[in-house]
């Protein structure tokens, strides 16, 4: 999602996809994903650094946090927003 008026980016990254917990599941791949995988992080790093460096806010949910607590996934997300925004 991105919030243009206040500078905001926010990414949802798939557990599985994006790597969450990755030093436990990384010996527990075959060589394609543990590639294709670390290819996405290495991937969400230089868009995020790039991003950061135009002067975005970048903001990274885990898909678990998303189930396990939308509420405080979107007051993150708003909270970040309307200290952006200048009126």
């Amino acid at each position: 999602m991105v919030f243009a008026r206040s500078r905001v980016v926010v990414f949802i990254d798939g557990d599985f996809w994006h790597g969450f917990d990755w030093p436990l599941l990384k010996p527990k791949l075959g060589d394609y994903w543990r590639d294709k995988i670390q290819g996405n992080i290495e991937r969400d790093e230089r868009h995020t650094e790039a991003l950061q460096q135009m002067g975005w806010t970048v903001i990274r949910i885990w898909e678990h946090q998303v189930k396990q607590a939308p509420t405080a996934c979107a007051d993150l997300i708003e909270s970040e927003i309307t200290s952006k925004v200048r009126i």
